[in-house]
């Protein structure tokens, strides 16, 4: 029983490789959708530090966010350091997984607990900063004094959770990827990141979706007391800028769910090479999108700022010929 479980394991695993072509392929697309994550994620925060947005609140909040987007695309560039770009004779492809070399393992496990401590820290960042934006719009509880604690359990938290696999010995080669690997790697896999990311996940965006709900009818709501339409339009501004920081659950869900795919798909006999590359593409987008939504949302806000602006000095103007 026990060999019968051990050659499936093998099976597997060399259906997780797929041969160089598909390493070729993964190298290629995280190299690119990598760089663009990371150059992404670096202007907005320049963006927020060079306009002195983080002396507030919610732009802090979102810069945190996309800090935690950086590290996390970073930690999925340095898979590159453990891939082999001599050429293999037998297949002709440039790229092949290099997991021989002792010191190519040792860089690998490194690698697998920075991409695992990384992504752990960003979803604990979401969970908590939703948790934070809850508070404030729902229970109209402003918990500005829970900033420290929120990085410092994002930060802290994830470093328990990331031993597991050290302690077990199971950071290595999977595939394409340094992460964990071994006999019991789908059962850590799952219990360790997928089953608690998607469970945490899919109740900050039922959250997000009902502070979403709240917000427009505060927004929406007619009155002629003018204390109620002053804070209709403190309502509407509180949405407006409250929108990246509640489209950051969203996005993470959406672009974890290829992955889980994968890794649930990825133990059948079936397991589609294409997979990979697609889970490739997803990592980096996930970085990509936090930084882009910051970015967009920030020159947007500019803008409305600007017409705001021209309009009342035009009306002023209009006022001051009109009087003369």
């Amino acid at each position: 029983m026990i060999k019968s479980m051990a050659n499936k394991t093998n099976e597997t695993t060399s259906n997780r490789s797929n041969g160089p072509f598909v390493t070729q392929q993964v190298v290629i697309i995280t190299s690119v959708t990598g760089g663009v994550a990371v150059l992404t994620c670096v202007a907005a925060l320049v963006l927020v530090l060079a306009l002195k947005l983080h002396t507030k609140l919610v732009y802090r909040l979102a810069a945190y966010q996309v800090l935690t987007s950086l590290l996390f695309a970073v930690a999925n560039c340095l898979n590159l350091a453990v891939v082999d770009y001599h050429r293999d004779n037998a297949t002709n492809a440039m790229f092949q997984f290099a997991g021989d070399s002792a010191t190519r393992r040792v860089l690998c496990q490194i690698v697998a607990f920075a991409r695992m401590y990384s992504a752990w820290v960003k979803l604990l960042a979401v969970v908590l900063v939703t948790c934070h934006l809850y508070c404030y719009v729902v229970r109209y509880n402003n918990l500005k004094r829970c900033e420290v604690v929120y990085v410092l359990v994002s930060v802290l938290v994830p470093i328990a959770i990331c031993v597991v696999p050290f302690a077990m010995k199971s950071y290595g080669a999977d595939g394409q990827w340094c992460w964990i690997s071994g006999e019991n790697s789908h059962q850590l896999k799952m219990s360790l990141w997928f089953g608690p990311a998607v469970f945490l996940l899919c109740i900050v965006t039922a959250a997000v979706a009902y502070m979403i709900v709240v917000l427009f009818r505060r927004a929406c709501l007619e009155s002629n007391d003018e204390f109620h339409n002053r804070m209709r339009q403190q309502h509407k501004n509180a949405l407006l800028q409250l929108l990246p920081l509640l489209a950051y659950p969203v996005l993470f869900l959406i672009f974890l769910l290829p992955s889980f795919v994968s890794q649930v798909y990825g133990e059948e006999a079936t397991y589609a090479a294409w997979l990979d590359p697609v889970n490739a593409f997803f990592s980096s987008l996930l970085s990509t999108s936090a930084g882009l939504t910051l970015i967009v949302h920030i020159s947007s806000v500019w803008c409305a700022t600007k017409r705001s602006v021209w309009r009342l000095h035009r009306d002023q103007r209009c006022d001051a010929r009109c009087s003369s």
